[in-house]
Order: C-alpha cells, then sequence, then structure tokens
C-alpha cells in the first residue's frame, strides 16, 4: 500500500495505473471493461493474488507480513 496503489481503487484498477489509456483497455477516451478484466484476471493468476475478485478495493486485501 505504501508504494503505488490506491486502496480505494479496485484490484484491476491498480493494475492498469500506468496503462488506462493505452489500447486494448481504452478506445476513444472510453475504458473497455471486457479487455481490463481479461487483463486483470491474467496478472492475478499468474502472480496468485488472493482476493475475492479483481472488483475488490486493494485496500480491502489482507497483508501478508513476516518479521524476521
Amino acid at each position: 500500500m505504501r508504494d503505488g496503489a490506491i486502496g480505494s481503487f479496485s484490484v484491476a484498477e491498480n493494475l492498469l495505473l500506468i496503462d488506462h489509456g493505452s489500447e486494448p483497455f481504452a478506445r476513444r477516451g472510453l475504458l473497455q471493461r471486457a479487455a481490463i478484466a481479461s487483463h486483470s484476471k491474467q496478472l492475478v493468476d499468474r502472480f496468485v493474488v488472493k482476493t475475492p475478485t479483481t472488483d475488490t478495493p486493494i485496500g480491502q486485501l489482507s497483508e501478508a507480513t513476516s518479521r524476521r
């Protein structure tokens, strides 16, 4: 949460913070929800993000911490 994540934004929205205006995620200024959902699901699966859905606000995800 400290480096580049917005707690009130969903997992999907946080995954697109940099690319939100680029194709295939946006065309003519409109977000392409299907492309965003597909891309987000692929990243969640690839990086084994534990989230109920990609619509879950990132601030609601639990943080796994280890103390050394």
